[in-house]
């Protein structure tokens, strides 16, 4: 393609390019060829490849593996590597390594990883738009860092690229390679969109097959949909068609038809010449830039009609004419479900099987059903196995032929074993192993026939692509032993069925993602976890059920998985179960404009701190390298494109963070690491609860309980490791509750306690004051800037809604009155007035959440960014309830967790204790090196043991469930 090879050559020339194109164009292929570079050019140097997600991790690293081989000169170096929290594997001596952002960030901030990060060629990062997302920071983070590397940022989601792309050439600018921008909204196979409408009532698998005959079909129950038929008059007339509206071929012809229908005999001028008889006459074979040709005059001409007085009543009747049978089958659907919620999960169930045999009817297979619940993905799945089971043996059971050929068929199986056993017993061990079969005895017995293997009638597998018995025994082996032998999801993959979300065993994910790509699999149903960037296009995807995560950045990303370049040349994009007016608008939204993140973190600052200084004292490379990273990173971010301004405030956000971390005893005046700084760089990605561990454990809090440990009693122990998690719960994890009474959310049939127990008073008051301290320092900070910028932040005199704009005072008429009660007021700089005159506080801020949003409204100050932690809320107890009664259950039925979040919640607070533990160890490694004071070491020692024991314990209950 064209984009591609300006890629190429912005490649060859060490370039970097922002390149946004359609899901399916080959963003992910074109990488491949940078990563060929870096090979062939040394053996040192290193390509970086950043994925959001693990599972697009783990299928980028398994490309790479089959691609790529390499013979080195010393044996210690491979070509692919892989860096996760989880998994970890050759990424120290790899040359292309895979990983997601947050561990790229751990790694080109460590002082010992600096050598390597210098060795870094260029980085690619995936799904660039995930930096508009939760967690975006860690992107914006690397993209400053790695100014000085040459990158490609890869998406086909970024409604703003333009001004993205504005940003990044800008830190590129002075500091790296041109940074360029390569767009194409061309895409091979076009999608059709479809709602699915089954007419009650359902014709049920008993009574057809997964391959309808065509008096059992219901072809029309999947209507197609012209998304002309979602447009606005008003928006149409001011803005035209949206610029990433796609027609069809077949959508072409429909809006042509109805225009030719409602102009009548005097069509305006130049109106026929779109006839498409007309158009293409002298075109022999129509290709699809022709298509795309006649599509682009086609609409060119509908907006023009649109804006003309004359023609737009055409056009309304046009738009309400594409969308009467959609409308009417909405309604009577609605009609004749017998007073069945038609968009709710019984009727998912009720309609799931009929939507895939007409799908299999239309050659529409395979399909990926979008579904945004785990545990419904799961019901799903097994309902239509279930279906399909029971369909199957009631066809068997009431057919003669079949039962014949089953009793015929046992009776060969007993005649064989009892004649191989008087073979055996008639041979010498010298004349044959017992193992072996005599041949001649092979060639004797007739192929026995097959009573358990699924009716063609009752599978979604096409034979055609089936994966033999003992390939596809060896793929879900591990599966099989994670999940059980019995297991119902195993069963469904032998009629083609999977389910795919993050919260399954990545054994039986990565036998689903196979059997998939094999053909093998028809039909699976998944989370998001299949929307970003997996190599599984299929023929169709459904969307089943509205959730408020359906937006229209994930509708763009998960319906992009249809329509395989080079198989299909139309993409089926079908809606179930989502009402019309949601289907509209995801119709008719545009991409999101991408936004950045408030760059600074407190703990980030500690780590740049130590980056510098460490590298400082191992070589100059380093330091250099150490200097001009943390450079990058504290210039401009993403966030202050277009609020430039906002430049000023974060370099002061950036001082009185320092403030803090001196105040606190983390840095010194050199800005040295000191005291608990390590920790608390362990936990970043705990911030702000990080902090607040280290306050407590500065004030010995922790050694306190634990000097318990001094006696070798159970019940002591017991109450220690209670204390201990009482405090983690209020830190870590933290799920707040409204504030209700316990006996109020309490269910009396599973032991959890839910509204955790409040803190001990000493330690409460110790996050109090530090609270405390904190608003001192950030009330500073917000008041000196305000200060020191009154001119450039100007008058904060507009109301937020309404946009009426408050005289000043200067404007007023000069009065006594006025000027006394000018003299009585009580003086602000930073405050925003309109909160100023509901109080006599001035600059005087009561809490945090006063000082973030009663202030100027040019000031910005992210509460998140600030590293305290609110003492006086409702917490779930979740974690201490999970902690004593390691019930599952009774955090899904009692605490509210849903059950599809609980491993993942359970799991980061397992990993949040390893992290705990392994600073403690190496801590009192630091002092027994010092030879410090030994009763210190004796204190701390007795900590380690303390966390080491809840560790242990919550181990025991964690993989009790989750082995």
């Amino acid at each position: 393609d064209e984009w591609q090879v300006k890629v190429l050559d912005l490649i060859d020339k060490d370039e970097s390019a922002l390149i946004c194109c359609p899901t399916s164009s080959g963003k992910t292929f074109i990488s491949f060829y940078a990563m060929e570079k870096v090979l062939r050019e040394s053996d040192d140097g290193i390509l970086v490849y950043v994925a959001p997600t693990k599972a697009l991790v783990n299928q980028v690293t398994a490309e790479i593996y089959g691609r790529f081989k390499k013979n080195y000169k010393y044996g210690n170096k491979t070509t692919w590597g892989i860096y996760t929290r989880e998994y970890r594997e050759n990424h120290e001596k790899c040359q292309i390594l895979v990983t997601i952002p947050q561990m790229l960030e751990i790694l080109v901030l460590s002082p010992q990883r600096a050598s390597w990060a210098r060795n870094i060629k260029r980085i690619i990062f995936d799904e660039i738009h995930m930096i508009g997302l939760d967690g975006g920071e860690y992107y914006d983070h690397l993209l400053l860092l790695s100014r000085s590397l040459p990158i490609l940022a890869l998406s086909a989601t970024i409604g703003n690229p333009e001004i993205f792309h504005k940003w990044m050439a800008k830190s590129k600018k002075a500091h790296g390679p041109p940074m360029k921008l390569i767009k194409t909204t061309k895409r091979f196979s076009d999608l059709q969109p479809y709602v699915y409408l089954p007419r009650f009532p359902l014709t049920s698998l008993l009574e057809t097959t997964v391959n309808p005959i065509e008096e059992q079909r219901q072809r029309e129950s999947i209507v197609p949909i012209n998304p002309i038929f979602s447009l606005s008059m008003i928006i149409l007339k001011e803005h035209g068609l949206p610029d990433d509206m796609k027609l069809v071929p077949s959508q072409c012809i429909q809006l042509w038809d109805e225009m030719k229908k409602h102009m009548g005999n005097n069509p305006p001028s130049g109106f026929n010449k779109l006839d498409p008889d007309e158009y293409f006459k002298d075109i022999g074979y129509i290709v699809k830039d022709d298509a795309d040709k006649y599509e682009q005059e086609l609409k060119k001409a509908f907006t023009k009609y649109a804006r003309d007085d004359s023609t737009i009543n055409i056009v309304k009747s046009t738009i309400e004419e594409l969308g009467t049978d959609i409308k009417d089958g909405f309604t009577e659907l609605e009609l004749t479900a017998n007073g069945l919620d038609v968009y709710g999960d019984e009727f998912f169930k009720k309609g799931i099987v009929p939507l895939l045999c007409e799908l299999s009817a239309q050659d529409k297979l395979p399909a990926i059903l979008f579904h945004f619940d785990r545990k419904g993905c799961v019901e799903l799945a097994l309902h239509i196995l279930e279906q399909l089971e029971l369909a199957e043996d009631t066809k068997r059971a009431g057919d003669p032929e079949y039962q014949a050929k089953k009793k015929e068929a046992i009776s060969q199986e007993k005649a064989r074993k009892k004649e191989l056993k008087r073979t055996r017993d008639l041979k010498t061990k010298e004349d044959i192993a017992q193992s072996e079969v005599p041949p001649e005895l092979e060639t004797s017995i007739p192929t026995i026939f097959d009573w358990e293997a699924h009716d063609p009638d009752f599978t979604f597998v096409n034979r055609k692509y089936q994966v033999p018995s003992e390939e596809f025994e060896k793929l879900i082996e591990h599966a099989r032993r994670k999940m059980g032998g019995n297991s119902k999801l195993l069963i469904a993959l032998e009629r083609g069925i999977g389910v795919h979300h993050s919260g399954l065993p990545k054994k039986y994910l990565s036998a689903v993602e196979i059997l998939f790509r094999r053909r093998h699999l028809r039909v699976i149903i998944a989370t998001g976890s299949l929307a970003l960037g997996i190599n599984m296009p299929c023929k169709t995807v459904v969307f089943v059920g509205d959730s408020i995560f359906l937006t229209a950045l994930q509708y763009r990303q998960m319906s992009g998985r249809s329509g395989r370049r080079g198989f299909d040349p139309i993409g089926h994009v079908i809606f179930f179960g989502i009402p019309l007016t949601k289907i509209i608008r995801l119709l008719m939204s545009g991409l999101p404009s991408l936004s950045g993140h408030f760059p600074l973190t407190t703990t980030l600052v500690l780590r740049s701190f130590n980056l510098l200084n460490q590298c400082k004292n191992q070589n100059v490379d380093d330091y250099n390298y150490a200097k001009n990273a943390i450079k990058g990173l504290f210039s401009e971010s993403f966030f202050c494109l277009g609020k430039e301004y906002l430049s000023e405030q974060i370099k002061h956000h950036l001082r009185f963070s320092i403030e803090y971390l001196m105040r606190e005893n983390l840095l010194d005046q050199n800005g040295n690491l000191i005291n608990l700084s390590a920790m608390v760089s362990h936990l970043y990605y705990v911030e702000p609860s990080n902090f607040a561990f280290s306050v407590l454990f500065k004030h010995g809090v922790f050694h306190e309980i634990c000097s318990k440990l001094r006696t070798d009693s159970l019940q002591v122990k017991e109450k220690v490791m209670d204390e201990l998690i009482l405090i983690l719960s209020h830190l870590f994890k933290r799920a707040k509750l409204r504030k209700i009474s316990g006996s109020e959310c309490r269910n009396p049939k599973y032991p959890s306690k839910v509204i955790l127990p409040p803190l001990p008073k000493d330690v409460n008051d110790i996050l109090k004051n530090h609270n405390g301290r904190i608003l001192n320092i950030y009330t500073d900070y917000v008041v000196t800037f305000a200060r020191n910028n009154n001119s450039k932040l100007g008058l904060d005199n507009t109301l937020p809604l309404s946009l009426i704009e408050i005289p000043p005072k200067s404007m007023l008429k000069k009065d006594p009155l006025i000027s006394k009660l000018e003299s009585m007021a009580i003086s602000f700089v930073a405050r925003s007035p309109f909160i100023a005159v509901c109080s006599s506080l001035g600059d005087i801020f009561m809490n945090l959440e006063d000082l973030t949003s009663h202030i100027h409204s040019e000031i910005f100050l992210d509460l998140h960014s600030i590293p305290f932690i609110k003492t006086d809320e409702n917490i779930n107890a979740c974690i201490s309830d999970f902690f004593s009664h390691g019930q599952e259950i009774a955090l899904v039925e009692s605490n509210g967790i849903r059950r599809g979040e609980v491993w993942q919640v359970l799991k980061d607070f397992h990993l949040i204790l390893l992290s705990i533990v392994s600073s403690l160890k190496t801590r009192i490694e630091e002092i027994g090196k010092l030879e410090l004071d030994k009763t210190l070491f004796v204190k701390e020692t007795r900590v380690l043991e303390g966390f080491e024991m809840v560790r242990t314990r919550f181990e025991e209950q964690f993989f009790r469930i989750w082995a």
